[in-house]
């Protein structure tokens, strides 16, 4: 999920993200800025190299920003390991367990490998 914000973050002109609605639940509900408004638009602005606009936007940007990042790298890293060790197959790779001749006791095993291995 976070990986797809980064994503759409950098693909995304900063201009659209700008100009569009705000999405904060709070601000929408009371009026007044949380602390996390306009983390979005620092972000993107970050991501296209302005780092004047994104502190303009919410100054918490240079300590959230490394946080969500070593989040993001930490998932792809999580993932890629995954898909090297053979623990999780890329969608539309392989049949799935019933089709394969796994019975639900391998099945249920390898599926709790996989959640260790998140959790490590």
């Amino acid at each position: 999920m976070l990986s797809a914000l980064f994503v759409f973050l950098l693909v995304t002109p900063t201009q659209l993200i700008e100009n569009g609605p705000t999405i904060c639940v709070f601000r929408n509900l009371f009026g007044i800025e949380c602390w996390g408004c306009g983390l979005t638009r620092a972000f993107s602005c970050l991501l296209h190299n302005n780092l004047r606009g994104a502190l303009e936007y919410n100054k918490a940007v240079v300590v959230v920003f490394p946080v969500f990042c070593s989040i993001v790298i930490r998932d792809w890293a999580l993932i890629l390991r995954l898909l090297l060790k053979g623990g999780v197959r890329p969608l539309g790779s392989a049949k799935s367990a019933r089709t394969s001749g796994q019975d639900s006791s391998e099945a249920g095993q390898a599926k709790a490998n996989c959640a260790r291995a998140l959790w490590a």
